[in-house]
């Protein structure tokens, strides 16, 4: 049962999402509020979780032409200033890399647009958030 719940609120999340283009993609994005934490939280684990999930409220996203990307975070061990993005317009999945080849996975943003709004899953934490562009 606690496999089943992530994976519905994942399903029933992407149902009502539209895709998402790479001209959209292009500019600065900034979070506006978390809109969903995936599955359930353990508790060891809540203290680590409020810490990111504030970091994340103060990160700047910069998709730039020919696939250059910035993940601009709080923590300076995190962040990345000459990344490459690729997008899948299928599923919404953008592959973030430190180097242009593929070999160098930095993270995975699922992207989407729910009521007018862009959404950012990060596939690596428990956070989905709203996100504007700037």
């Amino acid at each position: 049962m606690r496999i089943l719940l992530p994976l519905f609120i994942f399903i029933s999340f992407n149902l009502n999402a539209q895709q998402v283009s790479e001209q959209e993609l292009i500019g600065e994005w900034k979070p506006v509020k978390l809109v969903e934490i995936k599955g359930e939280i353990p508790n060891e684990m809540k203290e680590q979780i409020n810490v990111m999930q504030n970091a994340f409220l103060k990160t700047i996203f910069v998709f730039r032409n020919e696939n250059k990307f910035t993940f601009d975070f709080p923590f300076e061990e995190m962040r990345l200033t000459n990344g490459y993005w690729k997008l899948d317009s299928q599923t919404g999945n953008i592959s973030i890399y430190e180097e242009e080849n593929e070999k160098s996975y930095f993270m995975g943003i699922t992207a989407s647009k729910k009521d007018g709004k862009m959404i950012f899953m990060m596939e690596e934490t428990y956070f989905a958030f709203e996100v504007k562009k700037e």
